[in-house]
């Protein structure tokens, strides 16, 4: 298996794949199997389990809070009594809260009471030409992830073929996977330098805005940038549009400043706006001129001049 990368929304996704014989000369399947998309890892992680299925006409599963809709495709395995339904795709229909029916199962052995697992897959809109381009063996598998809700942004999906014949050997198994738009690999092992703990030091991406398969603006948790994760040149002139620091805040503070770009205002305020100094006080003035902002004690011994903390 191997990874095709990351895609946009509503992408056509293709890749070439192969079926060759013990030698390695290029063969025909002569089962051709199904070629089908699941969420990467389902198969592996879900623990969605059908508690029974009807031995009927068309054969009803129960499956409390299953969330399926008419139309979605479903993957059966480990039935231990209704054993015909595992490795089976099944079309699902008549959909209530906890149940919903699938094909025909009253030829089948026997009804399915002790529960097997299953998994919501998509052959619908999986596209495999076989003997591409007129070279015998050769495969080229087209996915349209356009059609339906099934594909959704964030996400990763394993292509997979079940049950083909290929070279007299049955084969199942995962050809290839994607990703569509703005995934990181649960396998990080890193954020900004630092190890990822067990209490996570990662922080939340609260919100974010895609405009044509690109983050062009996100919401990040409070803790991401802190100063110890900011090299020393990291913003450098260059790095900093002309205009962005144009929305800072410069209202009066009206009084000792908090925020750091209230700090930064009332430091050009000092400089450049009304103040005195009089040998006992420093005063800062609103922008009236006559409210004072702060005040700082001053004591002058004819050698130091000290200020005191301003309030």
């Amino acid at each position: 298996m191997s990874y095709l990368g990351i895609y946009e929304e509503d992408a056509t996704v293709e890749f070439f794949w192969n079926t060759n014989d013990g030698s390695g000369e290029s063969v025909t399947r002569s089962t051709d199997g199904t070629v089908f998309v699941q969420k990467h890892g389902a198969l592996a992680s879900s623990s969605t389990t059908a508690a029974a299925v009807t031995k009927a006409n068309p054969g009803v599963v129960t499956d409390t809070d299953h969330g399926l809709s008419n139309g979605d495709e479903v993957l059966f395995w480990n039935m231990s009594e209704m054993t015909e339904l595992n490795q089976t795709i099944q079309t699902v229909a008549n959909v209530t809260a906890d149940t919903y029916s699938i094909n025909n199962t009253s030829g089948y052995g026997a009804a399915e009471t002790t529960g097997g697992g299953w998994v919501q897959v998509n052959t619908a809109d999986v596209t495999d030409t076989e003997d591409a381009y007129g070279i015998t063996g050769r495969h080229l598998c087209s996915i349209d992830a356009s059609a339906d809700d099934y594909f959704e942004v964030d996400k990763r999906y394993d292509v997979s073929i079940l049950l083909s014949t290929i070279d007299s050997q049955e084969v199942s198994g995962t050809l290839r996977d994607f990703s569509i738009q703005n995934v990181v690999d649960a396998n990080v092992t890193q954020w900004l330098g630092e190890a990822v703990t067990a209490t996570s030091n990662v922080p939340d991406v609260n919100t974010k805005t895609i405009t044509d398969g690109i983050i062009v603006a996100a919401t990040l948790g409070a803790d991401c940038i802190t100063a110890a994760k900011i090299a020393d040149d990291a913003i450098g002139v260059d790095q900093v549009k002309s205009d962005a620091l144009s929305g800072l805040d410069t209202s009066d503070p009206a009084g000792v400043a908090s925020s750091w770009s209230a700090r930064q205002d009332q430091i050009w305020r000092y400089i450049f706006k009304r103040s005195t100094l009089t040998a006992t006080h420093l005063k800062t003035y609103a922008d009236n001129d006559t409210s004072v902002n702060t005040t700082q004690l001053v004591s002058d011994d004819g050698t130091t001049q000290i200020k005191g903390p301003a309030s």
